[in-house]
């Protein structure tokens, strides 16, 4: 029987029983990506610092009859069993499958989903895998994330779905989603946190030299997902901004009056619009250029940090991961 996040044995003394289903025509990394992040979780960091190992997860991998499956990178894919082989699954993972398209209604894994989740199973979908878990049933009236470019055909074939495709990673009734391809790194780490603890999660990212996992994936759509934040563009677009980000290269050399003379950079009262496209960083020496572009860095990073895209981890905090 599947254990639930409210079980203190499954944050201090058990090991987490994760499948990883394997379907026809994925990206073979929407599997691999959280195999490996469940398999480092307590183990890799340890080996590095010469400590020693204790695994949080039991990884498998299974696929609807047992057989391999190949991708669309013309990668086979071997499971170690069929789902109806599966005996114990506190996680099952579902990744991205060309097949959403034509997702047939009645395919074993459908009922296989709605089993182990009634039992307490977490049930995770990554990318268009999140499809197969709308056709069981299991999102309706619940939160859930896609890919950004398949939101609209999801909305339209699974309209009790609270789609909301801006977010990389949903949770909802221990359904959990996330958003395109690598997204799948993202919904792992959430994960390892959620059952694991904030620091066995950081540590699994520094040892997999993992980013920040990310909140909103709408700045990845080709069309924006929402309208950009007019103060943003107010802000970017001020002379007083302009000398904010302006002041940090000239305090440490990265400018001078020459510089400015030259067209290389703009100056301070220069509206940002005549000179950004030709705004070229300009140093003496590689020290002032690396002091200069940090606040730069700092100045862009504070004003995208008010627009909501701030480093936040979805259980709360990852801190810096450096």
């Amino acid at each position: 029987m599947a254990r639930t996040a409210k079980s203190p044995a499954c944050r201090d003394n058990d090991v987490l029983d994760v499948i990883v289903v394997l379907l026809e025509a994925s990206y073979p990394s929407t599997a691999i990506g959280p195999i490996e992040v469940f398999h480092s979780a307590g183990v890799l960091w340890n080996l590095l610092r010469g400590e020693s190992q204790r695994p949080r997860f039991r990884v498998r991998t299974a696929s609807i009859d047992g057989k391999t499956v190949g991708s669309l990178c013309s990668v086979g894919l071997t499971p170690e069993c069929s789902i109806r082989d599966v005996k114990r699954a506190d996680i099952i993972v579902l990744p991205a499958s060309g097949m959403q398209a034509h997702i047939i209604e009645n395919t074993p894994l459908l009922q296989w989903l709605r089993k182990w989740h009634d039992k307490g199973a977490y049930i995770a979908g990554v990318c268009t895998g999140v499809g197969f878990l709308a056709a069981a049933g299991l999102l309706d009236g619940k939160r859930a994330t896609t890919h950004w470019a398949v939101a609209d055909s999801m909305r339209q074939r699974f309209p009790r779905v609270n789609w909301q495709p801006e977010q990389f990673v949903t949770e909802d009734g221990r359904v959990l989603c996330s958003g395109g391809v690598y997204s799948s790194i993202d919904l792992s780490l959430y994960l390892v946190e959620k059952f694991c603890g904030h620091e066995i999660a950081l540590q699994c990212a520094k040892s997999l030299l993992l980013s920040m996992p990310r909140r909103r994936q709408t700045g990845y759509s080709v069309l924006p997902l929402s309208r950009p934040k007019k103060f943003i563009l107010r802000d970017l677009g001020s002379a007083n901004s302009l000398k904010l980000v302006y002041r940090p290269l000239a305090r440490n050399g990265c400018a001078n009056n020459s510089s400015v003379r030259c067209g290389m950079l703009p100056t301070p009262d220069e509206p940002i619009g005549t000179g950004v496209g030709a705004f070229r960083l300009f140093a003496t020496n590689s020290a002032a250029f690396d002091a200069g572009l940090r606040g730069f860095t700092t100045k862009i990073v504070e004003l995208l940090t008010m627009s909501e895209i701030g480093a936040k981890s979805f259980n709360g905090s990852y801190g810096n991961v450096s």
